[in-house]
């Protein structure tokens, strides 16, 4: 089972539900964090570049090591991987050349306008997987919030 995680908590739900179908399939999950090479600017060097991925990748493995721990305490057997490119072609293409049977990845709640919103990473990637891809969106509690929040008259303060 791969999932890929950002670190955004909109990321984490798919962790919850990864968990859970670790536990009752006794399926090992895999966990995916894509660094996307930074944008060259005019104003960058070359070294710079290279120094900004590093400490991206770093970032990564260590964001990755703690969520991995989490599950392994629960008895889950999970791998973790870094790897750099775009996100959702790379996220496919590991999956397609890495025998994943199921992509597990969040996505966005409940907008303001009440239709659900799916990512655009997560919506190529459900359009191009070479296997299922379950979307795991926040909980009912999170997306009842955020409608209340979105229902709210706006007040403005009068000019006293």
């Amino acid at each position: 089972m791969l999932v890929p995680i950002d670190g955004s908590p909109l990321a984490e739900t798919a962790l919850l539900a990864s968990a859970e179908l670790s536990e009752s399939l006794r399926a090992p999950i895999v966990l995916l964090r894509v660094v996307e090479p930074p944008v060259p600017g005019r104003f960058y060097a070359e070294q710079i570049l290279d120094e900004m991925q590093e400490a991206q990748v770093r970032e990564a493995e260590a964001y990755l090591g703690q969520v991995a721990g989490r599950l392994r305490e629960d008895g889950i057997d999970v791998a973790e991987f870094v790897l750099t490119g775009l996100v959702a072609q790379t996220v496919v293409d590991y999956a397609g050349s890495n025998g994943c049977d199921l992509i597990v990845m969040g996505s966005h709640g409940l907008g303001a306008h009440g239709w659900e919103l799916i990512g655009s990473v997560a919506q190529k990637v459900l359009h191009s997987a070479p296997v299922p891809v379950l979307i795991a969106g926040p909980s009912a509690a999170a997306g009842r919030r955020e409608r209340e929040l979105a229902q709210r008259p706006v007040r403005t303060q009068t000019g006293r």
